[in-house]
């Protein structure tokens, strides 16, 4: 039996902030993260490196693209990867985005929901959120509260 491969995140998001702040959450625990911050380099960096498993991505990113156009071309080269959009719209659902599997975090999110939903993807559950249908509420800033 295989050992299961550590959990390896493509960070898309054309805001530099976020992705230093993600990156630096991520790495405290002990995930490994790539930061870019358009689609040509994910697309670029997927087709190179095989160790990446899961995708991270800002659904508006700028230059008038979507995180989901990151996430259907990455789809189509790398079928198995998992994908989890972020969004300050909390307007936005998954049946907007209509990629079968994926999830949507909203912003501000817990720290340790985000990484809840990398390792229920990591484990093979392919649908987090649906595991775990939480309605996006306000709520008082609390430790582990990452307000992008």
């Amino acid at each position: 039996m295989s050992e299961k491969k550590p959990i390896k995140v493509l960070l898309v998001d054309d805001d530099s902030s976020i992705r230093t702040v993600l990156a630096k959450l991520l790495e405290r625990h002990h995930i490994s993260v790539v930061v870019l911050a358009t689609v040509e380099e994910a697309i670029d960096t997927l087709e190179s490196d095989p160790e990446i498993n899961q995708l991270l991505v800002d659904f508006n990113l700028s230059q008038k693209r979507s995180g989901r156009e990151v996430a259907l071309a990455a789809l189509k080269i790398r079928p198995e990867l998992s994908c989890i959009f972020m969004s300050g719209d909390h307007t936005l659902t998954l049946a907007e985005i209509d990629i079968e599997g994926s999830d949507l975090i909203l912003k501000p999110f817990l720290t340790d929901e985000l990484i809840e939903r990398f390792k229920k993807f990591h484990s093979g559950s392919k649908s987090p959120q649906a595991a775990s249908r939480k309605k996006s509420k306000k709520m008082p800033d609390r430790q582990g509260r990452l307000d992008l």
